[in-house]
């Protein structure tokens, strides 16, 4: 890729609302995962993994749930079952989508 679009496309996804952050790191496990891509598959997910909201003084069991599903989707990258994880990101990416 292109550079300069690589790091257009990365600007974009910094400034962008944390939705569309989140629903663009989907977008990107998706296609990595159609790719074969474990290498990409988990850096996305490690990315993912961060955008969660651990700071909160209370307790977020949301956040916990979602960690937990990110470690079972590196498994799943690991043991390369890319269809699998490719389905499941396909669901929580629209379930993310149904927040708009």
């Amino acid at each position: 890729m292109n550079a300069a679009i690589k790091h257009y496309q990365t600007q974009q996804l910094a400034a962008g609302q944390p939705l569309d952050r989140i629903l663009s790191l989907h977008g990107a496990g998706i296609k990595a995962c159609q790719n074969n891509d474990a290498l990409k598959v988990e850096k996305v997910l490690i990315l993912l993994n961060k955008t969660l909201n651990r700071k909160s003084a209370q307790h977020n069991p949301i956040t916990e749930r979602l960690a937990s599903v990110y470690a079972k989707f590196l498994y799943c990258n690991q043991q390369q079952d890319f269809p699998l994880l490719q389905s499941q990101l396909i669901k929580l990416r629209n379930a993310w989508q149904n927040l708009r």
